[in-house]
């Protein structure tokens, strides 16, 4: 809620600089040549990589569930305008036309650590019994050690790269305003994998009582879900120059089209299972900005 208060008040008073002396001089607006870097806020702009096929283990009934892909930089509710969700660069070839290029990536990357169980072997009198997880009661002296669990990996890459091209209108009386129109052409591309090193050791109940025992491996490799996108958008916007060099923005697709694709893999050398989606939509993403003029390149 702070939050939110603290960007709308930010807002509202760059809203007041920028129409405050809309009428004076002073090099406001972008000229050919200009490159411009902004800060996007808004909902996030990464597709949902979907779940990614369960491990084996000892499950006879291993499925790959066929769930199709989720576009969820498209949402109805809940877009928070307090989100920094990436960056945008602009390279005006005139003053009126302008090259745009947005994006941004996400890694995340933990590796896997093997478990580690202990195990006695129960012996009545001679006669022996079950192996059985734990450190022998019976011992004396023993020293307590615990069962160490297994660390999954998982490995997590997100991207979106977004190119367009754009048209700027501009005006003499208000010289800090600048609307434009345009059209974006979006790729994506989400990775999730997943690898469960867990090994277990349980008595081979044909031959019980004899310390004969199975060995569980429960991950046959590793497992993963890829998930890629494209689309195009057209793009409406305004930037408010609150100085010279530094601009405030909105913008909206008016109206979007998203073709999205996954692939499951349940493990090395087994088929993929594929499946995909359409997603059309109006003034879906809205988007705030914060930018500056970073150089001149002729």
């Amino acid at each position: 809620m702070k939050k939110t208060l603290l960007l709308t008040t930010a807002i509202l008073a760059l809203l007041g600089l920028s129409l405050y002396g809309q009428d004076e001089g002073g090099g406001y607006g972008t000229s050919g040549g200009d490159l411009t870097l902004s800060v996007l806020f808004g909902r996030g702009n990464y597709l949902n990589y979907g779940s990614v096929p369960s491990a084996p283990g000892s499950n006879n009934n291993w499925t790959v569930y066929g769930q199709s892909p989720y576009n969820n930089t498209v949402e109805s509710n809940s877009n928070p305008v307090g989100n920094i969700v990436g960056a945008e660069t602009r390279l005006f070839l005139t003053s009126k036309l302008a090259l745009n290029l947005s994006g941004g990536a996400i890694l995340r990357n933990t590796p896997s650590v093997q478990n580690i169980e202990y195990y006695y072997m129960e012996v009545y009198e001679g006669y022996i019994g079950d192996l059985t997880l734990g450190n022998d009661p019976s011992t004396s002296n023993q020293v307590w050690i615990p069962h160490y669990g297994s660390v999954e990996a998982d490995n997590t890459y997100e991207s979106n790269g977004n190119l367009g091209l754009e048209y700027h209108f501009t005006s003499q009386r208000f010289n800090r305003v600048s609307p434009y129109l345009g059209l974006t052409f979006n790729y994506y591309y989400s990775r999730k994998t997943m690898y469960d090193p867990s090994v277990y050791y349980q008595e081979d109940y044909y031959v019980a009582g004899t310390g004969e025992t199975d060995v569980l491996i429960y991950d046959i490799g590793r497992r993963s879900t890829i998930i890629q996108g494209m689309g195009g958008q057209l793009v409406a916007g305004v930037d408010l120059y609150i100085f010279p060099g530094a601009y405030f923005g909105v913008a909206t697709r008016p109206a979007s089209y998203l073709y999205t694709w996954n692939d499951k893999i349940p493990g090395p050398g087994l088929e993929h299972l594929q499946a995909e989606t359409h997603t059309v939509s109006f003034f879906a993403q809205t988007y705030l900005k914060i930018g500056f003029i970073i150089g001149k390149l002729y």
